[in-house]
């Protein structure tokens, strides 16, 4: 499972950066009619195995930070798969699943454009935010400056 999700990762990143239209609506769209979406969305949410659970938080942030057009980012934060992962009750006593988790949000709040988190954070009842505040003051640094920069970063949006 976890080679899989490394495997599609990789292709949909090259297909994007090499233009071969695993994104592009006009083209085949392996992607969106493969409901890779939905899929994912189903292994969030009926999966307690903790290495799948961190390998789609950094599959997640690979796509959030390796992306670069706006449609291909559009699709992804619109779909129920991050909706799910950004709210998902997971174990946060794990400390990797922790940091996976808020190197996630981070990348959210800093790779999107300021129309994007907007739209993520006000569709989404605030649940960026929220998510993020509850690891504002945690005790490691890491992800304690991590939390505060997506807090940061959703309140210097204005509309």
């Amino acid at each position: 499972m976890i080679s899989c999700l490394i495997s599609m990762t990789e292709a949909l990143i090259w297909s994007e950066q090499n233009h071969a239209g695993l994104f592009e609506y006009n083209k085949i769209r392996i992607f969106i009619d493969s409901r890779i979406a939905e899929t994912l969305t189903f292994i969030l949410c009926s999966t307690s195995n903790r290495q799948v659970i961190i390998q789609l938080l950094r599959c997640s942030t690979l796509l959030i930070h390796n992306l670069t057009e706006e449609s291909c980012k559009n699709y992804l934060i619109s779909s129920q798969f991050f909706s799910e992962l950004i709210s998902q009750p997971f174990d946060f006593s794990d400390d990797e699943i922790i940091e996976n988790y808020t190197s996630m949000l981070k990348g959210l709040a800093f790779n999107l454009n300021k129309m994007q988190l907007l739209h993520l954070v006000t569709s989404k009842n605030f649940t960026l935010f929220t998510s993020a505040m509850m690891f504002f003051n945690y005790k490691e640094n890491l992800v304690k400056t991590a939390a505060r920069a997506v807090v940061l970063n959703v309140l210097k949006c204005k509309e």
